[in-house]
């Protein structure tokens, strides 16, 4: 990974800083993870919804 961590500037640092940085960092990956699993998900439907017989969103 690529940061201030790599660097070695966390020396330095502000322990608060430094751990509320580590948290954002925490958070983002987290979110992208969860925004990767939304996307798949759409792209299964939306892929299901051009086949002819849509066994995912089909009407009963």
């Amino acid at each position: 990974m690529y940061g201030y961590r790599d660097r070695g500037d966390d020396a330095s640092a502000n322990p608060e800083v430094s751990g509320k940085l580590h948290y954002f960092k925490s958070m983002h990956y987290l979110r992208a993870v969860f925004r990767g699993l939304y996307t798949v998900a759409l792209l299964i439907l939306a892929t299901d919804g051009l086949t002819s017989s849509q066994k995912i969103n089909h009407q009963e």
